[in-house]
């Protein structure tokens, strides 16, 4: 009914926020496919409108439905792009969750080297901005980073010579 009464009256910022609530409701339901939809029509009105701020929040929910049903690279595309946003609008709170959240994401995908920068970069704005919780998981996930042997590059080269038969 909210969603008639939004689009009857041209309510497009309201739309937008009726549609994001539907979408997480389906998405906790497991309609992932209607989630979809309506995420695809909350990013649209929000892109009109010129809303950067509710398509910031509207690409992070679309991640998370994304993510739900293992369309990693969707996902991080949503989050660079939300992340972008972020950076321009100065929105530092919800950048540390998109560092976070496509930290972890890019971690999974086998993408260690970048997911350390972003938990790295994570880390600075939660010390810059006080964030005591985000300073708590941050050093975590870079910690689950570094257990990938592939991030660990030794910078020397360890040779067994020939002529050495013992140490």
């Amino acid at each position: 009914e909210q969603e008639q009464i939004c689009r009857e009256q041209g309510y497009d910022q309201w739309l937008a926020r009726c549609l994001r609530f539907q979408a997480t409701l389906h998405r906790e339901e497991g309609a992932y496919d209607k989630a979809r939809l309506l995420h695809e029509q909350d990013e649209q009105i929000c892109r009109q409108r010129k809303d950067d701020d509710g398509l910031a929040r509207a690409l992070d929910d679309s991640a998370i439905t994304y993510m739900a049903v293992g369309a990693f690279n969707q996902a991080a595309s949503s989050w660079k792009e939300c992340e972008s946003l972020c950076r321009r609008l100065g929105l530092i709170q919800r950048l540390q969750h998109c560092l976070s959240v496509r930290g972890r994401l890019l971690r999974q995908m086998g993408q260690s080297h970048e997911a350390l920068k972003l938990h790295q970069e994570e880390e600075l704005i939660c010390r810059k901005d006080g964030d005591q919780g985000g300073l708590q998981s941050s050093p975590g996930n870079q910690s689950l980073v570094l257990l990938d042997p592939t991030i660990i590059e030794c910078p020397f080269q360890f040779r067994h010579s020939p002529e050495q038969t013992s140490l």
